[in-house]
């Protein structure tokens, strides 16, 4: 099965070398595509002439541009979209990308994500936020609601190019903070009655060593831009939280001594409810 691997970074982790050695040394039957989306193309000089991989330059910043940049480079049908602080598990070798290419009802796969170290002051509710990801060790599909996460998601082209690609309004943008680029393909992939695969091999660890305030500023993100997808794709869900919400603000806004959890829980709130 012929693979197009695509790897999007702005140049500052410090695994993107491991990543691209590690699948040139376990597949061969594949390229590797690396989107720089750098501002000034940090990532030129050392890469452009590469032969470990391609180098291409997506100069719209953000991570939405670059993955579409990288699927539109890509000669192959399997897509396998990577974050660049990841790096595979031993079982990600011994995925079976060609049942799941000939799967019809397949539009999108992912699997588990293992974070290097949860941080204490990180509710377990919100491991989210680091990029865990863990829906046991069977292969799954995905119920409404659920999304897999996005360091690691894997789709044949036709697929992607049927849904438009990831939507540019949002993810991440540089060094802004963004997400849902992920949850909102997944969602288009389901009006398309096409399944959301969770396969525990595709397995990563994801390297996270962010400080609680990045945290906090992550879960107010979080908040304003479930907001903006919920009225945009899920409007009556949206009446429920903004519901649900103000109740929780209104019971703990002004309450001392609340537990981490609920602390973060009213940082989000109450970003949804303003949208900002």
């Amino acid at each position: 099965m012929n693979l197009s691997f695509i790897i999007s970074s702005i140049g500052k982790s410090d695994r993107l070398d491991n990543l691209i050695n590690q699948i040139n040394s376990w597949f061969d039957n594949k390229e590797l595509i690396l989107v720089d989306n750098s501002r000034d193309k940090v990532l030129y000089e050392k890469y452009f002439n590469n032969n470990k991989c391609k180098y291409v330059y997506e100069k719209k910043a953000g991570l939405s541009f670059a993955r579409n940049r990288g699927a539109l480079e890509a000669k192959y049908d399997m897509l396998i979209f990577l974050d660049d602080d990841v790096v595979l598990g031993d079982n990600f070798k011994s995925v079976n990308f060609k049942s799941l290419y000939d799967n019809h009802d397949f539009g999108i796969a992912g699997g588990k994500i293992v974070v290097n170290e949860i941080p204490d002051y990180l509710p377990e509710k919100y491991t989210y936020l680091a990029g865990e990801k863990d829906y046991g060790d069977e292969v799954i599909v995905m119920p409404k609601y659920k999304y897999l996460g996005g360091c690691t998601l894997v789709m044949r082209k036709d697929v992607f190019n049927k849904i438009g690609g990831f939507d540019i309004n949002f993810g991440h943008n540089g060094n802004n903070i963004g997400a849902n680029e992920d949850v909102i393909m997944q969602e288009m992939i389901r009006k398309k009655g096409l399944k959301v695969i969770y396969d525990p091999q595709i397995l990563v660890y994801h390297f996270w060593n962010e400080e609680e305030d990045k945290a906090i500023l992550r879960v107010r993100k979080q908040g304003i831009i479930d907001r903006i997808t919920d009225k945009k794709y899920f409007t009556f869900r949206m009446i429920l939280r903004l519901i649900k919400y103000n109740i929780f603000i209104m019971i703990n806004g002004n309450r001392k001594n609340l537990s981490n959890e609920k602390k973060y829980d009213l940082e989000r709130y109450r970003s949804y409810v303003k949208g900002k």
